[in-house]
């Protein structure tokens, strides 16, 4: 839903760009009065109910839009994707290995992600607020900054009930999409 509370945004988006969000003047539930400014909260809202049931590795992602307050009376709508990556390590046949997923796994499929984009892109360690120190970085394509992958700090993860590691990635497709090559080629799949 793009609808969400003061309180989620709070624990996932850092208090200098929090900035005012799109209140809805009569929300239908509790929780759902503001415009969401980030994808983060419903994806991991998300992954906790999907743990209940999943064995292994559970990864799941969201393309949507945010709603990013500005000086118009309308908000500015941006399309994101995030994803997020917890459980165990899958070997070659898809079974679950007893090796938890890491910074660097997710890492490799945001890689693999843009590789297959044509894009080339750089990582660098950099702090993001809602991500543990250390264990996160900024996604740079030449000189802008188009995204974050890192770990779930664990202050965020119990606020959604989340008892594992789990690592997330973010990226603001609006500052991607000018770098992506307009024809892209593709090969037949394997018979």
């Amino acid at each position: 839903y793009p609808l969400t509370s003061m309180e989620v945004l709070q624990k996932v988006v850092a208090p200098e760009s929090l900035g005012e969000p799109l209140a809805v003047i009569n929300p239908l539930n509790v929780g759902q009065e503001r415009m969401r400014t980030s994808l983060r909260a419903s994806v991991l809202e998300c992954l906790v109910k999907n743990i209940r049931v999943a064995r292994g590795q559970l990864a799941l992602f969201e393309v949507a839009r945010v709603y990013l307050p500005g000086k118009e009376a309308l908000p500015q709508e941006n399309e994101h994707v995030v994803g997020v990556v917890t459980g165990a390590r899958i070997d070659r046949w898809w079974r679950p290995t007893a090796e938890l997923v890491d910074f660097f796994d997710v890492k490799g499929y945001v890689m693999r992600l843009f590789e297959s984009l044509g894009v080339e892109v750089s990582v660098v360690a950099e702090d993001d607020y809602g991500l543990l120190s250390g264990r996160s970085a900024a996604l740079f394509v030449g000189d802008d900054r188009v995204g974050t992958v890192g770990q779930v700090h664990p202050d965020m993860a119990r606020f959604f009930g989340l008892d594992q590691a789990a690592f997330l990635f973010e990226v603001r497709l609006e500052l991607l999409l000018p770098h992506v090559p307009p024809v892209m080629r593709y090969k037949p799949v394997s018979k």
